[in-house]
């Protein structure tokens, strides 16, 4: 016989079961080691945005994930000088002969410039933020990690997604995102967008916005499955269009020649020269996969990749002409084939492959200023310096050319063993080859400032690098093994303990400085150990990720001053270790909550420069601390519809600008709070979003320092308000 309160117990424990498996968070599915696999078992540091949580804050810029994601760090000081450290580690040197230490894939694709980073994000199925080095699966120029950003694919499911969206400073924009499928295997998806934006400052003497951005673009996505083969060919396309870094001088006598007051945040500079900041970038890539047997498949990426990003700023920032740079061009090609075989055998996972890649770039780089300005509190424009220095110039412009041709190639093999139902173990092995020619050319400059910043190693004293005559060429080539060996012992079925020792290398480069022996600057190479602990609590309604690493970098790649020449050479190296914590909560259905916590310990080992020892330094962009909050919420249904809730505080240490610490060259510690608050249509076709940024205007620099002409800063982004409508079928 059933009793009735057994009966009752078993209803009741069923409801339960139904209400938290309703409230519980689905498996997370990632793709850093070249196979699916979910979050719990991949034995790697990994912070995951899908597509929801992107839409949701708003998260369009890689300096918006930034915001959320524990030990990396940076922005967009310029739309084609951006600045990401994962861990402490970046690249803070924007020449062609170096490349970047956190390494961007967009699509399976590599892209290999830094400022081929500074793409909208727009119709993205899933960003991974990976820590410490992925040489072993994704080649050099992952020394610090790696980013991943995912598309969604062509799919049977026909959908239109729409929004538009305006806002203060004659802001205007939207996207439009459209999946159509053809027949039972063709389907095409494409998405088109556009944003306008006046900027949050002016420029008073060259009557222009300063953090204005004018963004266009468009990509598309055809793809065909049938049976066990897969292919999608791809094509994006996106420019922007902007006023310039926005550097305005600190010193008062400066700022007064202009008008303006030397403060950053009241929304007003004035430099003499009328500066600009743009990046065009064309993309074409073919994925091919076929599943060979149900065990292996193999996967073919075929990509091209241009980008063009000239520039011009006013070193010192002021009204008066002193110093002024810029890249008269810059541009960049690449092409590259890869090769992948995935497959699984009893207990062995295993992946190996191989890719080449070839890349062209060319600049002009251009550096005007005055003797005579330069130099007017001085006696060494006067007729007495005249035989010495010969006479000031009102203007002097020098002038470099830089091409480089650039060929890696890479072979890599990784197995994981599962030795039983909860331990398993793994390594892998990749080998890279890089070959760079370069070329270079400066014709000697006549000005009273190089003959003072002339040395026995530097006699022109040319301030962009020796002086040459005719072309020089240099080549050089490096190869470099890089390991990687790990372990996960599976707790229980929600927990998971895992352990990653890598290597990490960063081929060499070119960069002129005071003689050819000395622009050349060598590889770098760290090994990375990660211990982490991730997992489901609650039912699978609170989970977990702890990480803590240590890391040791040898010959570090960093822009230092040295021969009176500000260039990118090598430091001594970089030690450091540090914890993250991640933190993700259903409390109730429609509710998520999220934290986040990073420590980071980092410095310089001994080197000394002509600027001192930089033992004990911090990296820039390496802030002791850092934290974030969010807050996802929507209401229930009801017939007028359902509201939503999506807020997200990002707080951040001290951070240095400068490798020299100098706290003038810094910002302090600092919040800033974004939202979205929603209507939801009843249908959920429609949605009327009101949305802010930097809600509490928080005052903070994105950039301070001395680059030649006295202390400059850029602003952060004040409080900006603005609303959206979105329809979606």
């Amino acid at each position: 016989m059933i009793r009735p309160m057994s009966l009752l117990s078993a209803l009741l424990l069923l409801a339960s079961q139904q209400a938290a498996a309703e409230r519980s968070m689905e498996e997370v599915v990632v793709r850093a080691q070249h196979r699916d696999s979910t979050l719990l078992e991949t034995p790697l540091a990994i912070s995951v945005f899908d597509s929801e949580f992107l839409q949701a804050n708003r998260l369009q810029r890689l300096e918006s994930i930034a915001l959320a994601t524990p030990n990396f760090s940076g922005w967009e000081q310029g739309v084609s000088t951006p600045l990401f450290a994962i861990r402490g580690i970046s690249s803070n040197s924007f020449g062609i002969g170096g490349e970047a230490s956190v390494g961007f894939f967009v699509d399976d694709t590599y892209r290999g410039r830094i400022n081929s980073t500074a793409i909208t994000l727009v119709d993205v199925e899933q960003v991974e933020v990976l820590k410490g080095p992925q040489g072993t699966l994704f080649g050099r120029n992952t020394s610090a990690g790696a980013i991943l950003v995912r598309h969604f694919r062509p799919d049977q499911q026909r959908s239109v997604n729409i929004q538009l969206e305006a806002g203060e400073n004659d802001y205007f924009g939207g996207y439009a995102t459209a999946n159509l499928p053809l027949n039972e295997h063709w389907a095409l998806r494409g998405s088109v967008f556009s944003y306008d934006d006046d900027g949050d400052a002016d420029n008073l003497v060259a009557d222009e916005p300063i953090g204005d951005r004018d963004t266009e673009g468009a990509q598309f996505a055809l793809g065909y499955h049938r049976g066990r083969f897969d292919a999608v060919l791809r094509a994006a396309y996106q420019e922007t269009h902007t006023g310039g870094l926005g550097y305005e001088t600190l010193d008062d006598a400066l700022a007064a020649a202009g008008g303006v007051t030397a403060n950053p945040f009241d929304s007003v500079l004035a430099t003499d020269i009328d500066t600009f900041d743009d990046i065009e970038s064309s993309d074409v890539s073919l994925h091919l996969s076929w599943e060979l047997t149900e065990d292996i498949s193999l996967v073919s990426i075929t990509a091209w990749h241009k980008n063009d990003s000239p520039n011009d700023f006013d070193v010192d920032g002021s009204a008066i002409f002193l110093t002024s740079a810029g890249f008269a061009d810059r541009n960049s090609e690449t092409l590259s084939q890869e090769l992948r075989l995935t497959g699984s055998s009893g207990r062995f996972d295993w992946v190996m492959g191989g890719i080449v890649f070839d890349e062209s770039i060319d600049t002009t780089i251009e550096l005007g200023y005055s003797d005579t300005n330069l130099l007017a509190a001085t006696p060494l424009c006067s007729p007495a310096f005249v035989p010495v220095f010969g006479p000031c110039q009102e203007a002097v412009l020098e002038v470099a050319t830089q091409e480089g041709d650039y060929f890696s190639a890479g072979l890599y093999g990784d197995v994981s063993w599962r030795i039983s139902d909860d331990i398993s173990v793994g390594g892998g092995l990749r080998y890279s080859y890089d070959d760079k020619q370069f070329e270079y050319r400066a014709d000697p400059v006549t000005s009273v400032v190089a003959a003072l910043n002339a040395t026995d190693l530097n006699p022109a004293g040319n301030l962009l690098g020796y002086a040459t005559n005719g072309v020089e060429s240099l080549e050089e080539d490096w190869d470099d093994w890089q390991p990687r060996l790990y372990a996960s012992w599976q707790l229980s079925p929600r927990h998971t303990l895992f352990a990653n020792a890598a290597k990490g290398f960063k081929a060499g480069g070119f960069d002129p400085e005071a003689t050819r022996e000395l622009s050349v600057f060598d590889p770098e190479e760290v090994w990375n150990i990660d211990l982490g602990l991730r997992g489901d609590l609650i039912a699978q309604r609170l989970r977990y990720q702890l990480t803590g690493f240590v890391y040791d970098y040898e010959d570090y790649q960093v822009q230092i001053i040295e021969n009176g020449i500000a260039q990118t050479g090598n430091v001594d190296g970089v030690d450091g270790q540090g914890l993250e914590l991640e933190l993700t909560w259903l409390p109730l259905k429609g509710l998520t909550l999220g934290a986040t916590a990073s420590w980071l310990d980092t410095e310089f080992k001994r080197t000394v420069t002509d600027t001192g020892d930089l033992k004990g330094n911090r990296p820039v962009l390496s802030p002791e601390y850092a934290g974030s909050l969010t807050l996802n919420w929507r209401s229930p249904r009801y017939r007028w519809g359902s509201l939503g809730l999506n807020w997200l505080s990002a707080w951040q240490d001290e951070v240095f600008f400068s490798v020299l610490n100098l706290e003038e060259a810094s910002q302090d510690s600092y919040w800033r709070h974004d939202a979205r608050l929603s209507w939801y249509a009843p249908s959920d076709h429609w949605r009327v979003d009101l949305f802010g940024r930097n809600l509490a205007n928080e005052d903070y620099v994105i950039f301070q320092d001395d680059v030649g002409a006295g202390l400059v800063s850029r602003r952060g982004e004040p409080r900006f308000i603005g609303a959206a409508i979105n329809y979606s079928l």
